[in-house]
């Protein structure tokens, strides 16, 4: 009994620190999302678990990951497994739950960094807990109206699956998407259509990790190659309003 509480315990750490160097970035930093503020940040990813990377066999697989390796320029993650739009709302503004945002990785710090783009890919975690459709627009609209006052553009992913609630919440992530796609057109990314059983509102098989919650790799593909169709638009908007902007001064 000892020697297999010993060898499971060996293998517990073993494997902790293995996903630790996985999370490391160039410079040997583990969670390069914490710490102090970089410059010349051009684009913020604002999610949660699947924007982290969970789901992903490696951290480079993981669709984050691959957008900043396919992008000319300097992508930062705030996003953080289990966060509902709650958790990244403003600091010191009442919010419907009382819920305290996250001081290190809310709106807040990504206007901070004075990105060009904000990336929402908060997916499911609000349905999940319970919040309201109503809750989860009404929220991202705080979090867009701070980024359009400081002229940042922004992109919203659709949710996505998760196949173990019941059918009434996952039938809910379907609604909340086409609200999204309502109200922010341009600005909106479908990804919950290419991945779920349009029947069940469940994950397409070979697509989910094995808790039936989060992207596997093939998912994390396909959020990738439809965000990144996005980024490129949302940065052909930011150059058609640099030309507008540069002949208006010229009347």
């Amino acid at each position: 009994m000892f020697l297999k509480s010993r060898s499971l315990y060996w293998f517990i750490c073993l494997s902790f620190l293995t996903f630790l160097c996985q999370s490391c970035d160039n410079d040997g930093n583990v969670d390069r999302q914490i710490g102090n503020l970089p410059d010349n940040i051009f684009t913020v990813i604002m999610g949660s678990s699947s924007a982290y990377g969970v789901g992903a066999s490696v951290p480079s697989n993981s669709w984050a990951q691959m957008l900043q390796k396919a992008v000319d320029e300097p992508v930062y993650n705030l996003s953080y497994p289990g966060y509902t739009t709650y958790k990244f709302l403003p600091s010191n503004v009442p919010n419907f739950r009382n819920i305290s945002p996250d001081s290190e990785r809310n709106i807040d710090v990504a206007l901070k960094l004075s990105p060009k783009i904000v990336i929402f890919a908060i997916t499911t975690n609000d349905i999940a807990s319970g919040y309201s459709i109503d809750e989860y627009l009404n929220n991202l609209q705080v979090m867009i109206n701070l980024c359009t006052e400081n002229n940042i553009e922004f992109i919203v992913t659709s949710t996505l699956p998760r196949d173990p609630l019941p059918l009434d919440k996952r039938k809910a992530l379907y609604d909340l998407n086409r609200k999204l796609e309502e109200k922010y057109s341009e600005h909106y990314v479908e990804i919950f259509d290419w991945v779920a059983n349009p029947e069940t509102y469940t994950w397409k098989q070979g697509l989910s990790a094995s808790d039936f919650i989060h992207p596997n790799d093939s998912g994390h593909m396909i959020i990738y190659e439809n965000v990144l169709e996005a980024y490129n638009a949302c940065k052909l908007r930011i150059e058609e309003k640099k030309q507008e902007e540069i002949l208006s001064d010229y009347k």
